[in-house]
């Protein structure tokens, strides 16, 4: 007959499960969990920080940006006013200089017609006090109406006593002056029309002219109204 077949041990059982470690291997396991999502609350954390900080550069770039636009702005009103300022001001000065110009003319042209007006009653005063014509005299000489002969001789002895002058000055030097006189013969005014070119001596014939306060009468019994007095030192 055949053999027998052998006898087979049975299998030792399985060992117990090792309980301590099924709970550090999930205790393990927990703490992973853990540490991952703790490193994603803080990469989110981050990433939200890190945006707000990307924004906010943003909006300090465009703040910045909208400052410098604004101060270019400002910069070129600015410039505009100030061109425009000055482009009045010229303005302003060409047609004040242009002004003055206009003014200055007119005023030489009044002072020339005033000098030529001047000029002009001078000589009527000189041929008054000089003339020595009588009534139907031909020429220019001075008629009736004009002083007589001796008036011119009798104005300047009345002044002379009353000239003061210690000062030295050349004996040519001639002191021009234009005297108005009342009906009366009241001197009412004197201005020195032509300077001698020593102040001294005019000032000397302009002070006798006050002293004497009054001009004797003519002839026919009038004083002319004005007429001009000239001084020499050589005359006193």
């Amino acid at each position: 007959p055949p053999p027998a077949p052998p006898v087979q041990a049975p299998s030792p059982p399985p060992p117990p499960p090792n309980r301590d470690a099924e709970i550090a291997q999930e205790k393990r396991e927990d703490e992973l969990r853990l540490q991952r999502a703790a490193e994603k609350r803080e990469a989110e954390r981050k990433a939200v920080e890190q945006k707000r900080a990307e924004e906010k550069r943003a909006t300090e770039k465009r703040e910045a940006e909208l400052a410098k636009a604004e101060a270019l702005k400002r910069a070129e009103a600015q410039k505009r006013a100030e061109e425009q300022k000055r482009a009045e001001a010229q303005r302003k000065q060409a047609e004040a200089e242009r002004q003055a110009k206009l003014e200055a003319k007119e005023e030489a042209e009044r002072a020339a017609r005033v000098e030529t007006q001047r000029q002009q009653q001078l000589a009527r005063i000189q041929g008054q006090v000089d003339a020595t014509g009588s009534p139907g005299s031909p020429g220019t000489a001075a008629q009736s109406a004009g002083p007589s002969a001796g008036y011119a001789g009798r104005i300047r002895a009345r002044i002379k006593p009353n000239v003061v002058f210690t000062d030295s000055a050349p004996d040519n030097a001639l002191a021009s002056v234009e005297v108005k006189v009342a009906p009366d013969g009241s001197i009412i005014g004197r201005r020195l029309v032509k300077s001698s070119g020593v102040a001294a001596w005019d000032e000397a014939v302009l002070r006798a002219i006050d002293r004497t306060g009054t001009l004797p009468r003519d002839t026919d019994g009038t004083v002319p109204p004005a007429m001009l007095i000239e001084f020499r030192p050589r005359d006193l």
